[in-house]
């Protein structure tokens, strides 16, 4: 951690510079004591927040949802197939569907709506497909014999609750293939094949989308959800404070919330991070006791991927610059 009282205004600049962080003036550092703690409220992406006049930093006190979004074995479609080479249907639970529903209603993997708590009695069919398990309605008049895919509990294999991913047709926390609209499905080779690839707002291009080496892993990396039109951009650093410990963690802005709405939800490494229960089930807090402070424009370069080690570098030099947690105190979130 770099500390502000043991380094020089310039230092501190070259340093910054060195790490990659953009737009942190060199004079900021020497400024820092003499900084306003009269706070202001403002609306930020239509969300009430506070602020300093003149400044561009916004701050708020909240609970923390945990976000599993990223983590590659975060959620699990609730079926597994047997051998690649068995390639028979399984009669499906859901004889409604199967018989009679058109095949478009039945798309999403098995699923016409959301699978909550284990339920798996809504799985229509799968089989293996293209070296891969799929899950799809059946055709009229199709051949249905047992064996090919198995149902399984998705809640008590991915990291957290199918249903807190979306459901069919309005997926969120899962990355869906442009041409199909189909959810991607992990393959033989993958982290953790048989799960759905789970996605980021903050994206490493070098990957393609079906690859979760793309995505911040939530069980990795600190990140925070922001709502849209904050005037922070993906990437930007976040500090996260305990405010019932005064523990603090340094993040990114990696995955974006509710348009209008902000309670705090962070990754499952954040979590751990601020001495808090990581489970995505029932982790976090719901207690107002999380203070966020986001500094939009202050980022690393590239912005993504980066180690947790870079975002504390950046992060912890960013919020010292600022004024620290003696300031943030004074401001009385």
């Amino acid at each position: 951690m770099l500390r502000s009282s043991h380094i020089t205004p310039r230092l501190f600049a070259l340093t910054l510079a060195a790490l990659g962080v953009t737009s942190i003036a060199s004079s900021s550092f020497a400024q820092s004591a003499q900084r306003s703690t009269k706070k202001e409220q403002r609306s930020v992406g239509g969300v009430p927040m506070w602020g300093v006049a003149g400044e561009r930093e916004f701050f708020t006190r909240g609970r923390l949802t945990i976000d599993a979004d990223g983590a590659p074995n975060a959620y699990h479609p609730g079926f597994a197939c047997d051998a690649p080479g068995q390639q028979n249907w399984k009669l499906p639970v859901n004889v409604d569907c199967a018989s009679k529903t058109a095949e478009s209603s039945c798309r999403g993997f098995g699923f016409t709506t959301t699978v909550a708590y284990g339920a798996v009695d809504n799985v229509v069919q799968c089989k293996w497909k293209a070296g891969a398990c799929a899950a799809e309605a059946p055709k009229p008049n199709a051949k249905r014999t047992q064996g090919g895919c198995w149902p399984q509990e998705a809640t008590k294999l991915g990291l957290d609750d199918l249903e807190n991913a979306g459901h069919p047709g309005s997926w969120a926390g899962i990355v869906l293939d442009k041409k199909t609209g189909a959810p991607f499905v992990q393959k033989a080779g993958d982290p953790f094949p048989g799960f759905y690839v789970s996605g980021t707002k903050l994206q490493d291009g070098a990957y393609p989308d079906w690859d979760s080496r793309r995505y911040v892993d939530s069980t990795k990396l600190n990140y925070v959800a922001l709502p849209p039109h904050t005037g922070a951009e993906l990437g930007d650093v976040v500090v996260a404070v305990n405010w019932r410990t005064k523990k603090i963690a340094y993040a990114v802005f990696g995955d974006l919330g509710s348009a209008g709405h902000f309670e705090g939800e962070g990754s499952i490494a954040l979590a751990a991070a601020l001495g808090l229960a990581s489970n995505p089930r029932a982790g976090g807090t719901d207690q107002n006791e999380i203070v966020y402070v986001a500094f939009p424009g202050k980022h690393l370069m590239p912005r993504f991927p980066r180690t947790q080690g870079n975002i504390d570098a950046v992060a912890s030099a960013t919020f010292a610059a600022w004024g620290g947690l003696a300031r943030l105190e004074a401001l009385n979130p």
